[in-house]
């Protein structure tokens, strides 16, 4: 639901990077919420020496990549669009 909105994609589609994207956004939340309920775990230094502060950043390495691909996706297709847009303008 969010990318939907956010960046306008549907997640519906059976694509291995969509179904990933999925997983690691569930997979974030859990992390937020297992950090949120350990004070110890607040410090960002302490945070990414444990197992789930490794896998944290590891997922979202995998969120922001996705992110990017869709970002630049988007992108040619507005260039494209617009170039078109405007060839058939003149």
């Amino acid at each position: 639901m969010f990318a939907e909105t956010s960046i306008g994609i549907s997640l519906q589609d059976a694509g291995s990077s969509h179904e990933e994207y999925r997983h690691t956004v569930q997979d974030i939340g859990k992390f937020m919420f297992k950090r949120f309920f350990r004070p110890w775990l607040y410090n960002e230094t302490l945070f990414n020496l444990t197992s789930t502060g490794r896998a944290h950043n590891k997922y979202l390495n995998i969120l922001h990549s996705f992110t990017r691909k869709v970002s630049s996706r988007k992108h040619v297709i507005y260039v494209f669009r617009r170039s078109d847009y405007c060839v058939n303008k003149k």
